[in-house]
């Protein structure tokens, strides 16, 4: 079902940019997400899978815990997301395995995303990805489908295995605080439109603070609908529920 809260949609006219989350938004509610794709694979190490485990435990109450102090949660995922990135280095893995991990993976994407991207691709319109999840594995899972990225960015954790060092983390609380390169604020400068499309309440906040556009948010709500979206509507202009296709987004946003 689709619940359209705001009429500003109809003023787009290709004017904007698009804002994505990755995982349940671009990808299916029954896919893997991006880390799940090179852990769960035959490449991931034993030991590596334990450590993994135990550091999510540890840290993701951080993640969830409202109830803390924000600024002393998001240093805490910091140093949870140092720890888990650090991880693929302390294992050795490289670019071909987790090139073969995707290649082998379950990650499937929302119905209508890939003839979506290609609509948005032959506009030139701008997307940028702003994931917790892990760039590498979003890209080649990018490459593997054939979709031209000429017209997306993507902001995400970055596996560097040519230095052996991530030195920056995206995760759930830090969206807002990441810092664009000039390349994409070069893109979306003469756009007056953010279009924001995620499927938590915490992905209003991926554009970020330093960049001024007027905001369209749009949610998916595919789990416990009855009991959120009452919230969803009140915060996102456009909500859609139950597994809905890109093909959909595709229309609201006339491509």
């Amino acid at each position: 079902m689709i619940y359209i809260n705001s009429n500003i949609i109809q003023n787009l006219n290709n004017n904007f940019f698009v804002v994505m989350d990755f995982d349940r938004t671009i990808t299916s509610i029954f896919s893997e997400n991006s880390w799940e794709a090179i852990l769960k694979s035959k490449y991931a190490k034993k030991e590596h899978l334990e450590i993994h485990k135990d550091l999510y435990n540890k840290y993701v109450s951080y993640e969830t815990d409202t109830s803390m102090d924000l600024e002393y949660r998001r240093k805490k995922l910091d140093n949870w997301y140092s720890l888990i990135l650090k991880l693929f280095y302390s294992y050795n893995y490289n670019s071909n395995v987790f090139k073969k991990s995707v290649e082998n993976s379950k990650l499937e994407f929302r119905d209508g995303a890939i003839s979506f991207f290609n609509n948005l691709n032959k506009k030139n319109i701008p997307v940028i990805i702003v994931s917790a999840g892990i760039e590498n594995i979003i890209k080649e899972f990018f490459l593997l489908n054939n979709i031209d990225l000429s017209n997306i960015s993507i902001i995400s954790n970055k596996i560097d295995f040519s230095i052996k060092s991530s030195t920056s983390y995206v995760h759930a609380l830090n969206k807002n605080l990441q810092v664009w390169d000039e390349i994409i604020i070069n893109k979306i400068k003469e756009k007056k439109y953010a279009v924001l499309i995620g499927d938590l309440i915490s992905d209003i906040n991926m554009l970020p603070d330093m960049i001024n556009k007027t905001k369209i948010k749009i949610g998916f709500l595919d789990n416990n609908i009855k009991e959120n979206i009452k919230l969803y509507n009140k915060i996102f202009d456009i909500v859609l529920t139950d597994n809905t296709s890109f093909d959909e987004v595709g229309k609201i946003l006339k491509l």
